[in-house]
This record gives structure tokens, sequence and C-alpha cells, in this order.
């Protein structure tokens, strides 16, 4: 257990077993592509491509109401109905097939044709717009990676280790979409499954994930923050807590400490 000030006052703890930060867990860059659909989604609904697409939707009611306006009562017209409903809907199908260059027919009257020629310069300046953003958010994912850093958590899905102080931290740090786990188990499995994109828990705990789980390629990234000493936990005026600290510190001194952690965790204390 974490030593914190809280809990001193309710526990005694022994001497420390273990000095340790929390560390971000995250696909190696091999492994980076399990998802790619749901990668290129993910960049398709950024909030700036999703807010162009949004103006341009808005927009494209004002050229179909005048398509519609002018052109409704034109025979060769690709308006066939000369109603609101159902004539606003073909007006507003030949603004989208336009926008993307596909539409076939062309509005006949003059007013039309001014606007058809306003609406497909549209499309090609969006397109443009759309496509090399697109390309410049995959392009940067794919140079940089997808989790270097601590700071790359922002946005993106986390599991958590349930610890209110490591979750108070990555809400400063504007990390917000966290789901947090009563069992490490659960958490490693979340992050196993692609139901999340980083696990941040303590750094031995994710060292023992990586060295005892080698067919998933996983990654420590960054370096450990929220430094913390961990140690065992007892009632206050425990007549346990003498003899394992005596423990601890045999264990130390004759290097058996540092075995058992080698073994477990696959470094060094």
């Amino acid at each position: 257990m974490a030593i914190t000030s809280q809990r001193e006052q309710a526990f005694d703890f022994s001497h420390p077993i273990l000095s340790a930060g929390l560390q971000v867990m995250a696909p190696a860059p091999t492994a980076q592509s399990r998802y790619p659909m749901r990668e290129i989604l993910s960049r398709i609904l950024s909030p700036e491509l999703v807010r162009l697409s949004a103006m341009v939707g808005l927009l494209m009611l004002i050229p179909a109401h005048v398509l519609w306006y002018f052109e409704r009562n034109n025979k060769e017209s690709m308006i066939e109905n000369a109603s609101y409903f159902p004539g606003i809907f073909q007006a507003l199908w030949w603004t989208v097939l336009a926008l993307v260059g596909q539409a076939d027919d062309m509005p006949q009257g003059p007013v039309g044709k001014l606007v058809a020629l306003f609406w497909v310069f549209v499309g090609i300046i969006y397109l443009t717009y759309f496509t090399a953003g697109l390309t410049a958010e995959l392009t940067v994912q794919e140079i940089q990676g997808h989790i270097q850093t601590l700071t790359d958590l922002q946005n993106r899905s986390v599991a958590l280790v349930a610890d209110e102080g490591a979750l108070e931290y990555l809400e400063v740090q504007n990390i917000r979409q966290v789901t947090q786990f009563s069992q490490p188990e659960a958490a490693y499995a979340a992050l196993a499954a692609g139901e999340v994109e980083a696990l941040v828990a303590p750094r031995p705990l994710l060292l023992y994930f990586a060295l005892h789980e080698p067919d998933v390629d996983y990654q420590l990234v960054g370096t450990p923050f929220l430094d913390q000493f961990y140690a065992f936990a007892m009632p206050e005026d425990s007549p346990y807590r003498d003899p394992i600290n005596q423990a601890i510190l045999t264990l130390r001194e004759n290097g058996t400490y540092t075995e058992i952690y080698r073994k477990w965790f696959g470094a060094d204390p």
C-alpha cells in the first residue's frame, strides 16, 4: 500500500518495500496498427474536421433552397417535384453529390447554373481542405507515434489503477477520459482488449506485466511521476511491525531483496 499522511493516521506502516512512481504503459510502435480503422475514424472525427463538416452542412441548405425555388418548374431540371416536400430533398441530395463531385444532372436555368458553379468550387475547396487535414493528422501521428509522454494522454482513453491522488494529478494535466479499476489485472485486460489506449499504474506493476506477458507488445513510456513509498500496512501498535521491519532489512542487506525484485520485475530496484 502507498504510504500517505492520511493513511498514516489510521495504520502503522513497515519500512518501505518499494519506492516507485506512476508511469504510462502504451502499445509499442510496432503494435500501433492493430486498430487502424478506429485510428482513422478518430482522425476523421477530430474537432476541427467535424466543425468544418458541420459548417458546410449548414451552408448546404442555402444552395439547396435556391435550386429548388428556381428549378422546381423546369421540366428538364433534376428537381422532379415542384412541391417543397419532396422537392427540397431532391435539391439537398444534388448538393451533396455536387459537393463530392458525383452529380450527373445539372441545373437548367441561369440562376441554377450560377449556383451550381459556385457550389462546385465550394466542394473542391472543402474536399481539398478535408483531405489535407486528414493526411496531416495521420502523418504526424505516424511520425510521432501514438503515445510518448504523459501529455499525449490528453483526449485519449486511459485506464488507471484506482488512486485518488493520481486521478487528481491527471485531471490537472487535462487528462479526463480516465476509467478507474480496483484490480490491476482488470486495468491491464482493458488495455489488452483495446478498450483503452493507455494504462497508468505504479512502475513496478507495469514492469511485472511487461515481463510476464511477453506476447503482448507494450512499452513503458515517459518518465515516472508522483513518486511514492509502498509498505505493509498494519493496525496501530501491531506486534508484527518490528519483526517485519527486521526481515525487510535483512533481505536488503543480504541481497535477497534485489534477487526477488529482478525475478518479478525484470529490472534493478
